[in-house]
Formats: C-alpha cells, structure tokens, sequence
C-alpha cells in the first residue's frame, strides 16, 4: 500500500453496546464514523447488538484488508444500504450507508 505496510496491532476491546448505554443511555445512534484502520469488518462482526441501534454509518475501508465488497456483504446482513460512496481512490474508500426499512 502507499502508507507503507500493514501491521496488525493489540488493543483493548471495547463492547460498544455497553459503552453507549452507560455513557449516552437507551437512544438510538443517528450516524456512526467507522475509522479503525483495516478493523472495519471485525466491527461489523462483533457490534450486532450495537449496530441494531444506528441508523447510518460513515465507514472508510482499507483494501489491502478487506475489500469494499467484502464490507458491503457484512453490512447487507445487518440490514444496512449503501446511499453513496463519498471517495474511493486506489487504496482506500470512504462510503455512507443507511439502515433499510
């Protein structure tokens, strides 16, 4: 890639779902910014609970990593859309999506 090599990292784990109902409460999320560095899918994975409450996601994808396809696939089995791809260049991409129904 043009930033250099990809290196996976350890980080401590957040459960999303929890972090929002201690600090926000039991409200929907109106849009989320997904920017976590080639950890996108994983997100996807792992948030279900959490993604059950928002409503658009802004998400940047590295394809090195995981291929916009690939993200659009997982996020189609949590019901989200996409409305518009904001910016896609050879190595990253940037796409808005929004929950269905």
């Amino acid at each position: 890639p043009v930033k250099g090599p990809w290196r996976k990292t350890r980080a401590p784990r957040i459960d999303l779902e929890a972090a929002w109902l201690e600090h926000v409460g039991d409200v929907r999320c109106d849009l989320l910014k997904v920017d976590i560095e080639g950890s996108e899918r994983d997100l996807v994975r792992a948030e279900r609970a959490f993604l059950r409450r928002v409503d658009r996601i802004v998400l940047e994808w590295h394809t090195w990593i995981v291929s916009h396809a690939e993200l659009e696939a997982a996020l189609s089995e949590q019901v989200f859309a996409l409305e518009e791809v904001l910016e896609e260049r050879e190595t990253t991409g940037i796409a808005l999506y929004g929950r269905r129904g």
